[in-house]
């Protein structure tokens, strides 16, 4: 096997029966591809290795433009109304986050409570991880993830207790909401288009929810 440190990630692995959270550590630092640990499948950008492939190619994939807008309009939207209102922090892929049951994930946008992020800081986690269930997370589609987002997280989300999840499909120009209900289920998805605007039914303060009109996610 390759040496592996930040600089120089390994670009072939050999699968685990089960992959953990541990054998994350192998990769060192990095910034692509984007890996995640879902009932024990390691998947690359969103694409799963399995056992049957024992090797697999690491080489980021090239981001479409039109994705790295919507991250980046939708978290500066974010980070505008948290600033004036304290009920959250926003980050930005990659961060990695361990969920409850050995599940990591890296969301393109994500909130965590302020409550969450106090935790972080007094445990003293390793930098780039966070052991928390997110308040708010937002995966926007590109073509090889589309399946994956739509069922896989959704239902990963849901089964942790994110209490609300937003789907951003850049090409088709909607978002679908998903809010969970009080028997830890995510409610139908309520879907907008580009003339439409999305209120959040979590991030609210003082009565004022955060909301954005769907258009300015796809802005240059």
């Amino acid at each position: 096997m390759p040496v592996t440190d930040a600089l120089h990630p390994p670009r072939t692995i050999r699968r685990p029966k089960v992959w953990t959270i541990e054998d994350l550590d192998q990769f060192g630092e990095r910034l692509t591809p984007r890996l995640e640990i879902i009932d024990g499948v390691l998947y690359a950008d969103g694409l799963p290795v399995w056992e049957e492939n024992p090797t697999f190619d690491i080489s980021p994939a090239p981001n479409p433009i039109y994705h790295q807008q919507a991250v980046l309009n939708l978290a500066f939207l974010l980070k505008g109304w948290l600033s004036a209102h304290a009920v959250g922090e926003v980050f930005v892929a990659p961060v990695d986050i361990h969920l409850p049951g050995g599940q990591t994930v890296e969301p393109d946008v994500f909130v965590m409570t302020p409550q969450d992020m106090e935790l972080y800081h007094q445990a003293d986690e390793p930098p780039g991880i966070i052991k928390a269930v997110p308040l708010f997370v937002a995966e926007v589609l590109s073509p090889r993830t589309a399946t994956y987002d739509r069922h896989g997280k959704r239902e990963l989300y849901e089964n942790v207790g994110v209490r609300e999840y937003l789907i951003v499909d850049a090409r088709a120009k909607t978002v679908e909401q998903y809010v969970l209900t009080e028997e830890g289920v995510f409610a139908d998805p309520e879907e907008a288009d580009e003339t439409q605007r999305v209120l959040s039914a979590v991030l609210t303060a003082d009565g004022e929810p955060f909301g954005f009109d769907v258009a300015r996610l796809f802005e240059a």
